[in-house]
């Protein structure tokens, strides 16, 4: 379980820095493929143990009363809390290998990616770190996105200036047109106002 955890997390910190392409993304799918067969397994062994449980409970019906009954009915009853644990953290896994699958199906870059890990990811740790990653992965994920459109804006506008020839009217209404966040992101690009971080 702990290594399905990593594996998620580690997901959600390296899709951005590798630029995740639609390739990169269709691996990361067999990867959810892999991990999913990883927790039929676990469930297969929740089965087992399961049945291991229930012959436990039966020779403990069988034995005279005693201190050695007393003792295996207690390990019993921590079997059971282990058990409940156990399908606990195995449904929290599927619910968010089965939300990260949804969302990696409709992922178009590692942005996406990230968004859907982190969302996964989130409800599977530990008080108070869950609500943190909740909390601050998004809103970091989103302003890395907003640098990055913001940069790949400024290329738009610097690898169209000098190359067209507009009238002085025809400027004035392509300005119009832009907008105030257009227009400063092409004023950054000609040079004409500082470069925003986002």
């Amino acid at each position: 379980m702990r290594h399905l955890i990593i594996t998620l997390a580690l997901v959600c910190c390296l899709a951005p820095v590798t630029g995740c392409n639609q390739q990169d993304i269709a691996e990361l799918q067999l990867r959810a493929a892999e991990l999913k067969m990883q927790l039929a397994t676990g469930r297969a062994d929740l089965e087992l143990t399961r049945e291991d449980r229930a012959r436990l409970a039966l020779a403990i019906a069988e034995m005279p009363e005693g201190k050695q009954k007393d003792t295996a009915k207690k390990i019993l009853r921590d079997t059971d809390a282990a058990l409940e644990k156990f399908v606990e953290v195995v449904l929290k896994i599927e619910g968010a290998a089965q939300r990260m699958d949804e969302q990696l199906e409709s992922a178009t870059d590692g942005f996406d990616v990230a968004e859907a890990t982190v969302e996964s990811v989130a409800p599977l740790l530990p008080p108070p770190w869950g609500a943190i990653l909740a909390a601050t992965g998004g809103l970091v994920i989103g302003l890395i996105r907003a640098g990055y459109n913001r940069t790949q804006a400024r290329k738009i506008a610097s690898s169209l200036e000098g190359k067209l020839t507009l009238s002085e009217v025809d400027k004035l209404a392509v300005r119009a047109a832009q907008g105030i966040g257009a227009g400063r992101i092409v004023d950054e690009a000609q040079g004409s106002a500082p470069r925003l971080p986002f």
